[in-house]
């Protein structure tokens, strides 16, 4: 009786190993289940073996201000229509002369952008097929409670713009006749995101001691400041600080990086008023 004990154990654990060897061998007793469509389409990346969801796009500011740009987007088209129209820009009842200027910047243009990054698109203007005394570059907002244009930068049409938009270059509409040929003297804005509107920073302009013999004005060059002995030096003013300073190149290409970086300019999306048709043709 002890050994058909014995025998009994023997051929059940030669069972066992044999069943196991042929699951091992890629053979199992029931087939197992295909996956679900939605596990497939939804593959985990977690490694927690559940299905993830769809991304959801995160909220930003381009959806938050939707609505907003889209009623901002129709009212800086309507201004725009007005120019055209009557000459005249949001907030300006007197008409902007015509001047036939239609040659690179000295084209009227304006761009429908969020330059200013609050999330809010704003119209930028730059109307420059006028008179000399006419010739701005502006930038408004929208005033979605009284439905009017809010002008934030007001400056002359030559505006280089960087840091996505917050610093302003603006060249001026006249020269000293002290600089050289290279150079033209610029005011800089800087976007303050408290009032929404671009606050002036100050001026840069040069110093050319050769323009300056030719203007007779020689006397005037501030040798001092010319540390290099180039004949060339910048005068910065701080409007912030009220500062007036004469600087050296070196000094020069420290502030004006500082300021704008070595970045070139943005790109803008300019259009022409082509689209806008004047009632008279």
């Amino acid at each position: 009786m002890k050994n058909c004990r014995i025998l009994i154990v023997s051929l059940l654990i030669l069972a066992l190993v044999f069943t196991t060897a042929c699951t091992k061998s890629g053979q199992p007793a029931e087939p197992s289940e295909p996956e679900q469509t939605a596990e497939r389409e939804n593959p985990d990346t977690s490694g927690s073996g559940a299905a993830q969801p769809e991304p959801q796009p995160e909220p930003g500011p381009a959806s938050e201000y939707a609505e907003y740009n889209a009623e901002a987007e129709k009212a800086y088209r309507e201004a725009l229509q007005t120019f055209v129209d009557l000459g005249t820009l949001p907030g300006d009842e007197e008409a902007i002369p015509y001047s036939e200027y239609a040659d690179g910047e000295w084209t009227d243009m304006y761009a429908i952008m969020d330059i200013d990054g609050d999330g809010r698109d704003e119209l930028v203007l730059r109307i420059a097929q006028t008179i000399m005394a006419s010739m701005q570059e502006n930038i408004y907002a929208y005033d979605e409670e009284t439905g009017e244009l809010v002008m934030e930068l007001g400056a002359f049409p030559t505006c280089e713009y960087y840091h996505e938009g917050l610093a302003v270059q603006s060249g001026w509409s006249h020269g000293t006749g002290a600089e050289g040929p290279d150079f033209w003297p610029f005011n800089v804005f800087y976007y303050n995101a408290e009032t929404d509107t671009y606050d002036f920073c100050g001026y840069c302009a040069q110093a050319c001691l050769d323009a300056m013999k030719e203007m007779g004005w020689e006397d005037r060059f501030p040798a001092e400041a010319d540390l290099d002995g180039d004949g060339i030096i910048y005068e910065i003013s701080n409007e912030t600080t009220g500062d007036l300073e004469w600087v050296d190149e070196d000094r020069y290409q420290f502030w004006f990086q500082n300021l704008f970086s070595s970045d070139p300019p943005m790109t803008m999306p300019w259009n022409t008023m082509d689209e806008f048709i004047h009632p008279n043709g």
